[in-house]
């Protein structure tokens, strides 16, 4: 073999050499880079897994959370059912109990009557073997008869109030005749007892006409809260008509029914609420809330919603206890006052009272201290006295003589005489009865003596940004449909809007 075939064979051998020493270094540097990758992942392995760990300890919390916070409102919810049944318990109990009472009042045999079977001419009484005691006179009886007083005028009264200081006069003493001056945020909240027709309802009205005739609409408000929509109708259109804005809408603090007095206390509480986030400089540039309530007891017999039931009693409880902290007092007009479990708290924060033909009973009830003078003025019986308590006051008060009931007439345009004016004749009125609640109230209010009422309201909701389903069913109380009476409403609507955008125009 010659030297050129030795050498190509040696070079063949030595390039395959090459090749597997090239490889194998080659695998190595794969082998070497797998090794890291996995030491790699098994480090990160070891850095997730507390993590991951962790995680799920803390999904299975979350998930116990919910399962114990679902059980807390399911225990709520019942606990509320719970309550709301029993507070409607308690409500037909007081209702079945003040009913026995009226009857017990009307039917109860005194001891002087004696029933028999038959007529008799006269019945003598058989004396009594107890010694009748003898009764003391009343110091207020010869005082009154001797120096009976004269009503004073609004003007006189308004003359004797310095202005913006949240005074009001409910009258003068009878037994001086100097003008009766309150602080209203002085002497915190205040309410009159007493029957209609003996001038309960002519001292609210001359107390909160003064407030706005005296004070700046920056300086005091009024929440006018009447469901029987009469006293307020003389205050309602006033500069001093608080206003709240609940979301979108533009409330005016006037209620017209029993559930919208218990809807605008909620705001009120709402509104206390909000003056507790404020410092002491921006509460003092808060108006006073004058809030006035009539007929607040019957309030629990007239809402049915358990709901509002619950509002009213509550918002009146916190109200009357930190109202006046955050100028905030209320102002009520009832029959009778009794005390309720719901209630209870709320009417011994009153510390000004008024009774008007109110007897003893009544009154110590109510919370009057005087005896004597109640006694008087239950004796007496006249119209435009009241019996004024407060701390470090009590006398008999002579209000205005006003004549609320002709003032309302005057600004309803509808006479006050029941059964028309004397002296004419008329076919005789057959009342039409019909199924749904509303069917009267609707039939009512199409007369023409209550349009202008109509077209004043539309054009103040218009003006607050109401909207037109919303306005329809406020003032013509009708709900939203194909109904007669809701299309009868929404042409009548239709034209007044058209005169307010011709008056616009």
């Amino acid at each position: 073999m010659d030297s050129v075939a030795i050498g190509f064979i040696l070079f063949i051998a030595l390039g395959m050499m090459g090749a597997v020493i090239v490889s194998t270094r080659f695998g190595l540097q794969v082998q070497q880079e797998r090794e890291e990758q996995q030491r790699k992942a098994k480090r990160l392995a070891l850095q997730l897994d507390p993590l991951y760990r962790q995680k799920v300890e803390e999904d299975r919390s979350f998930l116990l959370l919910q399962e114990r916070l679902q059980m807390e409102r399911e225990k709520q919810a019942a606990e509320i059912a719970l309550k709301r049944e029993r507070q409607a318990v308690e409500l037909r109990i007081a209702a079945a109990d003040f009913d026995l009472k009226q009857h017990l009042e009307t039917t109860r045999v005194m001891p002087e009557t004696y029933i028999v079977d038959r007529e008799l001419g006269s019945v003598t009484p058989l004396p009594s073997l107890k010694k009748a005691p003898e009764e003391k006179a009343n110091p207020y009886d010869q005082l009154l008869q001797v120096s009976p007083m004269q009503p004073p005028t609004e003007e006189y009264l308004l003359s004797q109030i310095k202005e913006n200081s949240c005074t009001v006069s409910p009258g003068i003493r009878a037994s001086t005749g100097e003008p009766v001056l309150v602080d209203i945020t002085a002497v915190p909240h205040g309410k009159l007892i007493g029957a209609s027709g003996f001038g309960k309802s002519t001292c609210m009205y001359i107390m909160l006409h003064q407030a706005a005739e005296t004070n700046s609409p920056r300086r005091l408000q009024l929440c006018l809260l009447d469901l029987e929509h009469k006293t307020s109708r003389l205050l309602e259109n006033y500069p001093h008509v608080a206003s709240f804005r609940i979301g979108r809408r533009l409330v005016q603090m006037v209620a017209t029914n029993a559930d919208m007095v218990a809807e605008y206390l909620g705001y009120l509480k709402l509104e206390l609420d909000r003056r507790t986030q404020l410092s002491e400089a921006e509460l003092m540039r808060m108006p006073v809330l004058l809030i006035y309530v009539e007929e607040m007891l019957s309030l629990q017999y007239e809402v049915i919603d358990p709901k509002l039931l619950q509002t009213i009693f509550y918002s009146l409880t916190i109200l009357s206890v930190r109202g006046r902290k955050y100028g905030m007092f209320l102002y009520a007009c009832m029959q009778t006052d009794y005390s309720t479990d719901e209630l209870k708290v709320s009417q011994k924060m009153f510390r000004f009272r008024g009774a008007a033909a109110v007897d003893v009973s009544a009154a110590r009830a109510a919370g009057f201290q005087n005896t004597s003078l109640i006694k008087h003025n239950f004796q007496g019986g006249k119209a435009g006295q009241l019996v004024i308590e407060y701390p470090s006051f009590s006398d008999l008060v002579i209000v205005p003589a006003i004549e609320l009931k002709r003032l309302i007439a005057q600004k309803t345009g509808v006479s006050e005489n029941f059964g028309g004016e004397p002296g004419t004749e008329s076919v005789p009125y057959i009342p039409t009865l019909k199924g749904e609640r509303n069917a009267i109230e609707t039939t009512l209010k199409t007369d023409e003596t209550s349009r202008e009422a109509r077209f004043q309201e539309v054009r103040k909701l218009r003006m607050q940004e109401w909207g037109k389903v919303k306005i329809i069913e406020k003032v013509w109380n009708v709900k939203a449909g194909a109904s007669k009476a809701y299309k009868q409403a929404e042409q009548e609507y239709t034209a007044i809007v058209e005169q307010l955008e011709g008056v616009a125009g």
